[in-house]
């Protein structure tokens, strides 16, 4: 039988032909390619599903979709600003000082979808940032976006590890069958190991993405834990010796790294702006509710960001 093919004609009257039977669609991906690089925001290449970790399946178990390839983004949020100086301290992580990733993420799937859904009408695709379905630092290496450093983070080459991971699955195939994909590491110096507060990051894990009871352990999780910290995590979060002291996250691992002595400043304008570097209690009970939860760090509720300001600056826990 022989096998369905369509014409399609794009802008510039150039005519490809589609395979219908396999959904091999190659310009998908260029044009999605086009949309998330007019955003500034790395671009890697289709992979398959099949390469990627499924940690989630029930996220894409959705009536009439079958997934069958990721297309990996990588969004730089650093800047000189945001990571503070001598005058002017920052508390907070590097991630969560401009406003919530989130809602960036959020508008930039609704331009793709408003600019992709018209052109490819029969190409299924859903978005993810931060929830995926998808071991990402892996899918983000095999996408040749960079490499898995030992603290599980990937690292790129013109932004070091300050980037924000997301994708895009879709049921059309990459188009590359027999191609290896294989994740790339970094020259596993230790500087990251040596300097976690917590001792979670170990550079004898073969897994390219941090396993569970790590993440559980890192400082980070820790200060955004709803439970009491202990009185270790409050030493942490005052800051000893030359650590500084933490409100919100922490960039222990990410700060040591040699690829990330002089990263790239990220173009985008979200991240450049609305900065809060070194939050207090008086800002964070100001805020109306819309300013709040604008913030990375407002997920968890004033409770929890109110309680570890107070633990900084010495008081009760």
């Amino acid at each position: 039988m022989p096998v369905p093919l369509a014409m399609l004609t794009t802008r510039g009257a150039r005519a490809i032909i589609i395979n219908m039977e396999n959904k091999v669609i190659p310009d998908f991906f260029a044009a999605a390619r086009a949309v998330i690089e007019s955003a500034s925001v790395l671009c890697g290449n289709p992979i398959p599903l099949s390469e990627c970790k499924v940690i989630s399946p029930h996220k894409l178990d959705v009536p009439g979709f079958v997934p069958r390839s990721v297309l990996m983004f990588a969004a730089p949020y650093y800047s000189r600003m945001a990571a503070g100086d001598s005058h002017c301290r920052r508390t907070v992580s590097l991630y969560a000082v401009p406003r919530d990733y989130h809602i960036f993420f959020s508008e930039l799937f609704a331009e793709l979808k408003e600019k992709l859904t018209p052109e490819f009408p029969d190409v299924k695709f859903m978005c993810f940032a931060d929830n995926s379905p998808i071991g990402e630092v892996a899918a983000a290496s095999k996408a040749g976006l960079g490499m898995v450093g030992d603290n599980g983070l990937l690292i790129t080459r013109r932004y070091g590890s300050f980037v924000f991971l997301s994708e895009l699955i879709c049921d059309i195939e990459p188009g590359e069958p027999g191609r290896e994909y294989k994740v790339e590491r970094c020259d596993g110096c230790g500087r990251c190991t040596a300097a976690c507060p917590c001792e979670c990051v170990d550079a004898s894990d073969p897994s390219a993405d941090r396993s569970a009871d790590k993440r559980a352990r890192c400082l980070s999780s820790l200060t955004q834990a709803k439970s009491e910290p202990d009185e270790a995590v409050v030493s942490l979060m005052r800051g000893e010796g030359d650590a500084p002291a933490t409100v919100w996250g922490c960039d222990a691992c990410q700060l040591v790294c040699p690829y990330n002595e002089d990263p790239g400043e990220t173009q985008i304008e979200w991240f450049r702006r609305d900065l809060i570097l070194n939050p207090t209690a008086d800002e964070i009970e100001s805020m109306t509710d819309d300013e709040f939860y604008k913030r990375a760090f407002s997920w968890r509720g004033r409770g929890v960001i109110g309680r570890n300001l107070k633990i900084a600056q010495g008081g009760e826990k």
